[in-house]
């Protein structure tokens, strides 16, 4: 089956069927990608995207057959498709990992974190990007585990993740489409009084030791009484991006939950995405009043940096 032709089928818990390409992935949502009804009025899209939360989904799985022509390959030259490569390469430009978006906006991620003393909600009035940030009073929201979360973190997702494609390949009929694994977090938060601020991980459903500094990032004060890895010493006053490793630091594991800390008072959240790869990435998907934050390369496990504004 030809890599990125893949169809997938999704029954929704209200009985309907939607088929299509995998768009995009994330936390809370699928988007499947298929061609417009052959009736529609000229002028309007020829590809129809159709988005369909996670919550609503009763089985997703990926089907046997492909978009791609049979016996494609045999009627193209190889010189015939090393123009059309180079050509590719040199329009669209570099091949770029894709990313997974765990929160932007989205008030689902939100009811998902079902434990903790914290109150969460969604602010408008101080955000890094998109529309809203996650404004969290002094405590933690968090949940061990998040629905659809299984994202393994490895050395290389990239060759992970075709080697998990094969195996699917060779099931008759694969019950679900199989997890996409990744190396880099990155995520973006700002102190709104708190001393410190913080991030847990959890994986396989547990979270780490209270004595040991394992799946816990913080900056500024550490007052929670779990020992976690420092980001910076300086509570960050100012929307502050932060791109880790979580391989380098933590190893092998699966993600499945997350837990925000506001440490000593409120803190703010925004945009939390997972990548498999940094290289080719000249800008992390992070835009401030209209400039990219930029990442040239990741030199120590943790890269911390003010965001621009």
């Amino acid at each position: 089956m030809a890599h990125g032709f893949t169809v997938y089928a999704i029954l929704t818990s209200n009985g309907r069927v939607h088929t299509g390409l995998l768009a995009s992935d994330s936390a809370t949502s699928v988007t499947l990608r298929s061609a417009a009804e052959p009736t529609a009025a000229p002028g309007t899209a020829a590809v129809v995207e159709t988005t369909i939360l996670r919550k609503d989904i009763d089985e997703m799985r990926a089907l046997s057959k492909s978009l791609m022509p049979n016996g494609m390959e045999k009627e193209l030259k190889p010189q015939d498709l090393a123009d059309l490569i180079g050509y590719l390469r040199q329009s669209l430009g570099p091949v770029v990992a894709p990313g997974l978006v765990l929160f932007d906006d989205e008030p689902s991620f939100l009811a998902v974190l079902t434990e903790g003393r914290a109150t969460a909600s969604l602010t408008r009035d101080d955000k890094h990007s998109g529309e809203a940030a996650l404004l969290l009073t002094a405590g933690q929201r968090h949940s061990p585990r998040i629905p659809s979360w299984q994202y393994r973190v490895v050395e290389n997702p990239v060759a992970f993740d075709k080697a998990g494609e094969k195996v699917t390949e060779k099931q008759a009929n694969p019950a679900s489409a199989p997890a996409r694994s990744f190396r880099y977090l990155r995520f973006v938060w700002k102190s709104a009084g708190a001393t410190g601020v913080m991030f847990e991980l959890a994986a396989d459903g547990n979270w780490p030791p209270a004595d040991k500094p394992l799946r816990r990032y913080f900056s500024g004060q550490n007052s929670s009484g779990w020992a976690a890895t420092e980001v910076s010493s300086v509570v960050p006053t100012e929307w502050t991006v932060v791109i880790v490793d979580l391989w380098k630091d933590f190893g092998e594991f699966t993600l499945t939950g997350i837990a925000p800390n506001a440490l000593g008072g409120p803190a703010l959240f925004d945009r939390i995405e997972l990548f498999p790869s940094l290289q080719n990435r000249p800008a992390v998907q992070s835009v401030s009043n209209g400039k990219d934050v930029s990442i040239e390369k990741v030199e120590v496990h943790v890269k911390y940096r003010p965001a621009e504004n």
